[in-house]
């Protein structure tokens, strides 16, 4: 593999940033307090056994007793730092991110001086809460427009196959899912000779509801009925002015594919963006995980959004990820871009 200049200079970043963080947060001791401060910002935690506010006076601590029943209540119980044992790690990687670096997991490890699993599960932890907003706030485009940098196996790729056959495979099911769902609706009944005569009249020319039936010499009641059922069956179309037309199947189609260009033309160069971002510091990555990847690249490009204490905010006002839930994750067959990106 080539030398990677961009992902050195990265790196070289990132370690003059976990210097900043290191004489502000010196040891873990500080890094839990920090920690838990965030997650404590109310005056009293709420016994989950008895339901009683427990205020919290003196110096904070992760565990207390319950005032009421004796039972423990532990501060970071079901918030991003449930079960978490050393803080450290966590808020360095939400403070570098939040300056705009972004490093791989064998990169963060090697820095934060923990191991690899654990630098990953870090990342998809926050990312995972940010692919949330893009859910909902994001541009929607197809996972294989952005195949260009799938190149790395997961558990989800078929045996002895390249890693895009997720994708293959995923696009297969989808389709089966579909049909099945669809074929029930499809037996509809036979045209009426009514239904086939006014198909036969309607062309790409409009003609209005009276001009039908003039034409068809029927009443108003019977040619309605017919109007709607040749709808139902997606032959027919109402246009301005209640005029009706003859629908073509190609024509539709080819306007479709249209439309659906001129969605990748809009977004080519969001996408380019994205792939320069992950050659740059990842080189290449599974198909599983590209959306937590898109979490990445906007809080790469959107300084605004995510500046300091923006991921620490955010995280702590959110609740636990559990490990479970990251490993049984599967990127969807629509993925989400950053809509706003400030540099």
């Amino acid at each position: 593999m080539p030398f990677n200049l961009s992902g050195r200079e990265n790196l070289l970043k990132a370690i003059e940033l976990l210097k900043e963080f290191d004489t502000k947060n010196p040891d873990e001791r500080i890094c839990e307090a920090l920690s838990l401060q965030w997650c404590c910002k109310a005056e009293f935690i709420v016994c989950s056994h008895c339901n009683h506010q427990q205020n919290i006076s003196g110096d904070l601590r992760r565990m207390y007793l319950c005032s009421k029943c004796s039972k423990q209540i532990w501060v970071t119980a079901g918030t991003f730092f449930d079960h978490v044992r050393k803080f450290r790690p966590y808020l360095a990687t939400m403070y570098i991110y939040e300056r705009g670096v972004i490093l791989s997991a064998s990169d963060l490890s090697k820095l934060l001086g923990v191991s690899l699993s654990m630098a990953s599960l870090i990342s998809k932890k926050i990312t995972f809460l940010i692919s949330e907003i893009l859910e909902t706030s994001g541009r929607e485009v197809l996972s294989s427009t952005l195949s260009a940098v799938v190149c790395r196996r997961s558990i989800e790729t078929p045996q002895r196959q390249h890693p895009l056959a997720e994708e293959v495979e995923i696009r297969k099911e989808l389709a089966l899912r579909e049909n099945n769902v669809q074929q029930p609706e499809s037996k509809m009944p036979e045209m009426s000779r009514a239904e086939a005569e006014l198909l036969e009249l309607l062309s790409e020319i409009p003609m209005t509801f009276s001009e039908i039936c003039q034409r068809m010499r029927i009443d108003c009641p019977t040619a309605s009925a017919t109007i709607v059922f040749l709808e139902l069956r997606d032959l027919i179309t109402c246009i301005h002015g209640d005029r009706y037309v003859r629908k073509d199947k190609e024509a539709s189609d080819a306007k479709n594919s249209i439309e659906k260009d001129k969605g990748k033309t809009k977004y080519a160069k969001m996408v380019n963006r994205f792939i320069k971002f992950v050659e740059e510091r990842f080189q290449g990555i599974s198909r599983k995980y590209l959306q937590l990847y898109l979490a990445l690249f906007w809080i790469f490009m959107d300084r605004k959004r995510w500046g300091p204490n923006s991921i620490l905010s955010f995280c702590t006002s959110s609740k636990h990820v559990p490990y479970q839930k990251i490993l049984a994750y599967l990127t969807p067959t629509d993925v989400k871009l950053p809509r706003t990106i400030t540099v």
